[in-house]
């Protein structure tokens, strides 16, 4: 085939709870590069029960599910072509056009692929004083930053009447201005927090962070005021100065390969909102080098030993943990099964501030 028409990759379609039958309007090379995926509030779950039907018909391909797409989350196709290499040309050998077209014709699909990734991407100019992780580490702190500084002039006693309106309303602009920022900021995080599936949602409790953890209150926690704050806000502070020193450049290119083995909390995760833009139900460790007591977290414990069992790669030994935590910089985004017997170790998303 050529490749000289639309450089399109994916197609996005709003399910009627019926179909079941989807073209595929771009080139497919094997039926194991088309992916699908519901796309909901900007969370997307990876989608199995389909077969890809009609490679190389004049009619083109398409998707067929085996039970239709539920309305409401819209469905998205896309290709991604593997990143192999299969054809052997030896020299002196035959080298037949065909295959020849066909390998060149993957490459262009692969950078393809590559540019449809990079467009949702958020771009900073070249030579700009801050890399992209840095600037939206940047605009989630100052969305936290606006949010508390809303707080503290609502409740601040030594203004009255209008003028603590007045201040509580400008505080509040600054703070929708900035959680409008994050929020773009917030789709270059994207690839990473699609990959994280909630861990152990039944801990009862919105905080222990005295025990080494931070489970995020709900929405339903945070709006009716059954959660507390999991640290002050100097401890607040202290944390996302250390976050600012401890995540860098190093672990930058692995963010996205690292979050999508996880089964619960990627690279980055923000482990601190009152802007709700972090998912619910998070769990981090904070303390001990992720070291958690299996007999206090059985629930957690529970699903990491699952995806353990089932081989997920999420979950590794503990002398491979501890050296990944030592070659990140005191961050790692793998659970460890601990001691085999009483323990077992969470992610550490940052070195514990003191």
């Amino acid at each position: 085939m050529t490749m000289t028409g639309s450089a399109t990759t994916s197609v996005v379609y709003e399910p009627d709870g019926l179909q079941t039958r989807f073209p595929v309007p771009f080139p497919v090379f094997d039926a194991d590069d088309v992916y699908a995926v519901a796309v909901e509030d900007m969370t997307q779950t990876e989608l199995a029960n389909f077969t890809v039907e009609g490679l190389g018909t004049e009619e083109g391909a398409h998707v067929r599910f085996f039970t239709p797409p539920s309305f409401g989350p819209k469905l998205v196709l896309y290709r991604w072509t593997k990143r192999v290499q299969e054809s052997d040309y030896p020299e002196g050998g035959r080298f037949p056009a065909k295959v020849v077209e066909t390998d060149f014709d993957r490459l262009v699909a692969i950078a393809q692929e590559i540019d449809d990734q990079f467009a949702w991407t958020l771009k900073i100019p070249r030579g700009a004083d801050m890399t992209p992780v840095e600037y939206t580490e940047a605009l989630f702190l100052a969305a936290d930053d606006a949010r508390l500084a809303a707080d503290e002039a609502g409740s601040s006693a030594s203004i009255s009447g209008g003028a603590a309106r007045d201040a509580r309303d400008m505080a509040r602009d600054a703070a929708s201005q900035a959680r409008s920022a994050a929020l773009m900021a917030e789709s270059a995080a994207q690839s990473a927090l699609d990959a994280a599936n909630t861990v152990a949602q039944g801990m009862a409790d919105a905080t222990e962070s005295t025990k080494g953890i931070v489970r995020l209150a709900t929405a339903a926690e945070h709006e009716s005021g059954a959660s507390g704050l999991a640290a002050t806000p100097a401890h607040v502070k202290a944390l996302r100065d250390a976050l600012r020193e401890e995540i860098r450049e190093d672990i930058r290119e692995e963010v996205t390969a690292e979050a999508k083995k996880s089964v619960g909390v990627p690279l980055l995760s923000v482990i601190w909102s009152t802007t709700g833009l972090a998912k619910d139900n998070y769990l981090v460790a904070s303390r001990d080098n992720g070291l958690l007591l299996r007999s206090e977290y059985g629930e957690a414990f529970a699903d990491i030993q699952a995806a353990h069992d089932a081989g997920t790669g999420a979950v590794v030994e503990d002398a491979a943990w501890l050296a990944e935590l030592a070659a990140n910089n005191g961050v790692c985004g793998k659970y460890s099964l601990g001691d085999g017997a009483t323990t077992f170790r969470m992610p550490l998303l940052g070195k514990r501030a003191s």
